[in-house]
């Protein structure tokens, strides 16, 4: 029996926010507005940047992609971390645009969908939500960990894990932490000061964090560094 869909270049694997109330179809639109600052996709089935036709989609559920492409090496439903539950479907388009933005399009899906591209041409996916290595010392930075915006802040959980991440890392050296508490539009999970232990001053305690902050502290979230990189966009097929 022949495949009579039409099926577009790239795919968008969609992660369902823990606790939304909607179902994956309208959580994504809702949150696709909000990575673009405006609606993206449209009932007819074209990509729109406001009233401009940008491209064509279809959204798809599990199923239908995997009858055809459940043997590709892309496809994966399941996710090895803790803060993103299973695939519950995906955006299936072709682009009409070019350049950087293109690039700002996949990076909003990305965010929105959390969870990874795919093309029909490769092998190969990118990742919303990766397990990074971060240098220690951006736990005591105000723009470390991609100015916060690394954090899969809106995670039950999510922010207590890291903080206990950090914890962990810095007793290790024998510190004993206190991080940031409060509102901040930067990294919110920051060393603010070190309490200092036996012998320990404040000024001894940063010391040994200094001689240590190139240590590697590893964390789940959003996947920025890759977005960035020249990979991403010759993934892409993006011309530099």
């Amino acid at each position: 029996m022949s495949d009579e869909r039409e099926w577009y270049p790239y795919f968008a694997a969609v992660r369902p926010r823990a606790g939304s109330d909607l179902r994956w179809r309208d959580d994504l639109r809702a949150r696709l507005a909000v990575a673009s600052r405006r609606d993206c996709l449209d009932s007819t089935g074209e990509l729109r940047a406001g009233a401009r036709p940008t491209g064509r989609y279809q959204l798809l559920e599990v199923g239908e992609v995997e009858a055809r492409w459940g043997a590709a090496p892309w496809f994966e439903v399941d996710s090895n971390c803790r803060f993103v539950g299973p695939v519950a479907g995906f955006l299936n388009w072709e682009s009409w645009m070019k350049g950087k933005e293109e690039l700002a399009f996949a990076r909003d899906l990305l965010w929105a969908t959390r969870g990874y591209l795919a093309r029909t041409g490769r092998e190969g996916r990118f990742e919303a939500v990766v397990d990074e290595d971060f240098p220690l010392r951006d736990a005591a930075s105000k723009h470390g960990f991609h100015d916060g915006d690394f954090f899969l802040d809106e995670e039950p959980d999510y922010a207590q894990y890291v903080r206990d991440r950090i914890v962990a890392a810095v007793a290790a050296l024998g510190l004993r932490p206190e991080l940031f508490n409060g509102g901040t539009g930067h990294n919110p999970h920051r060393i603010d000061q070190f309490v200092p232990r036996g012998n320990q001053t404040y000024a001894s305690a940063w010391q040994t964090f200094k001689e240590h902050e190139n240590d590697p502290l590893r964390l789940w979230g959003y996947n920025w560094t890759g977005m960035s990189s020249a990979a991403f966009a010759e993934f892409l097929a993006v011309a530099s």
